[in-house]
């Protein structure tokens, strides 16, 4: 697409005043880069991440998710997009978007994915946490996401990007109190999948979300032990 000149005029139509034109141009750059190195970079290269960050901000709900997956498809497995998106001050149109878009839950699914694939990817290569990572708003939002939303689906994500989060924090006690309503929003999705499991059609998802919710709870138990013998 490059040799024939077509991400450039692409990119540029980011800028356009034209919604429909924004979010196309956006999903095409999505759709081009997905598991494609080459082009991720090439699209990285011509500052893409700039207008895509933008688009986030936007109080439409179609062209803020299709920056989302645009984003998404450019910095996965690709830490110098990662560090474009930081620098692009990307994690700020995530805060924004997760503030916002309380009652959206397609937009919450595509953020809390995006900090999960984030915080994965830095727990697989060996990389220290992004400050952005520790923000307390981001833990308390997804925290909260646990129980406070009637999703399955968006609750298994934020478990997902919670045993991430925790797995990247240090054992240090101020670190841990970021996750100060973690056992809490745990118990209450245990009731609710207690609950869940009594009807057949859920059953079998709502047990699979079961095994991560305890899984996620070891995790923190385990942080908070550690927490205790730095202490000492």
């Amino acid at each position: 697409l490059d040799k024939l000149g077509g991400l450039l005029p692409l990119i540029q139509e980011l800028s356009n005043a034209d919604e429909g034109m924004r979010t196309t141009s956006a999903w095409v750059l999505g759709k081009a880069s997905q598991n494609n190195v080459l082009v991720q970079n090439q699209i990285l290269g011509y500052g893409a991440l700039q207008g895509l960050v933008k688009m986030g901000y936007s109080s439409s709900a179609p062209e803020a998710a299709k920056a989302l997956y645009a984003v998404s498809s450019l910095i996965r497995d690709n830490g110098h997009g990662q560090e474009l998106f930081l620098s692009e001050n990307g994690y700020a149109m995530l805060q924004h978007v997760l503030s916002t878009t309380r009652t959206n839950v397609r937009l919450q699914k595509k953020v809390v994915s995006l900090l999960a694939y984030i915080a994965d990817f830095q727990l697989n290569t060996g990389k220290s946490q992004a400050p952005s990572l520790s923000n307390h708003f981001f833990i308390k939002s997804v925290v909260e996401m646990i129980s406070s939303v009637p999703d399955l689906d968006l609750q298994e994500k934020s478990l997902l990007a919670v045993r991430s989060l925790l797995q990247l924090t240090s054992a240090d006690a101020t670190d841990l109190q970021k996750f100060s309503g973690l056992n809490d929003s745990l118990n209450t999705l245990r009731l609710q999948l207690d609950e869940l499991t009594s009807h057949e059609e859920q059953r079998e998802y709502a047990l699979e979300v079961e095994i991560l919710r305890r899984e996620v709870h070891i995790v923190f138990q385990q942080k908070i032990d550690q927490a205790r013998v730095v202490a000492t």
